[in-house]
């Protein structure tokens, strides 16, 4: 039962994290736009492809709470790093992974296409997708 719960407080972690990395970003988003910069919307509707080639919305996601990393597949240590310690509390959780939906994002749409994904994804659990898109 502790392992669980250290999982557990991980992945609140990780979400708390990714919470204030958006919240960041939304800030820096406002004030650049506010500056006549181009800055690209945070939150609400988006239109990705996951690994799979699927198209993926923001409804895709609904219904369960999601653990989401940004990163790139060229990323040298971080990002795989992470993604390893996703796929170890996927395990620790058991069947309970299924109530969370897991993504990995890419910030590097342009080289990091849907089938590159698949094929970096396919070293990490299966529960993870990879989104990708444009980028804008």
């Amino acid at each position: 039962m502790r392992g669980r719960q250290i999982i557990v407080t991980a992945l609140a972690a990780l979400a708390g994290f990714a919470a204030v990395a958006l919240g960041t970003a939304y800030f820096v988003s406002t004030r650049q736009a506010g500056s006549g910069a181009g800055a690209a919307a945070v939150g609400g509707p988006f239109s990705l492809v996951d690994d799979n080639g699927a198209p993926v919305t923001e409804r895709t996601l609904a219904g369960k709470p999601s653990v989401m990393y940004f990163g790139y597949t060229f990323c040298p240590d971080v990002c795989p790093t992470t993604l390893l310690d996703m796929s170890r509390w996927i395990k620790a959780l058991g069947p309970d992974a299924d109530k969370l939906n897991y993504v990995f994002v890419t910030v590097d749409p342009e080289r990091d296409t849907q089938k590159l994904m698949h094929a970096y994804l396919s070293s990490f659990d299966k529960h993870i997708r990879g989104f990708t898109g444009t980028p804008e």
